[in-house]
């Protein structure tokens, strides 16, 4: 996962060793506490299984320090 700022800068965010393989969705926290987090859902890998084959569906919290916007 790469985050792409304003001026078109890229950073990695997350990579497979994060726990996120099969990225199906992605949606910041909405609460105070959780706001500058994003929640990944996976497919585990069914799709591009990786050299270890495929893992369990999973959803993962990732801090990312920034908030998203919120839901309207």
């Amino acid at each position: 996962m790469v985050r792409i700022a304003p001026d078109r800068s890229t950073t990695i965010i997350a990579q497979a060793e994060s726990g996120v393989i099969g990225s199906t969705a992605v949606a910041f926290g909405q609460s105070e506490s959780n706001r500058t987090a994003i929640y990944v859902v996976t497919n585990g890998g069914m799709f591009l299984p990786p050299p270890t084959g495929v893992v369990p569906a999973n959803v993962v919290r990732l801090e990312v320090g920034k908030a998203g916007y919120p839901l309207a």
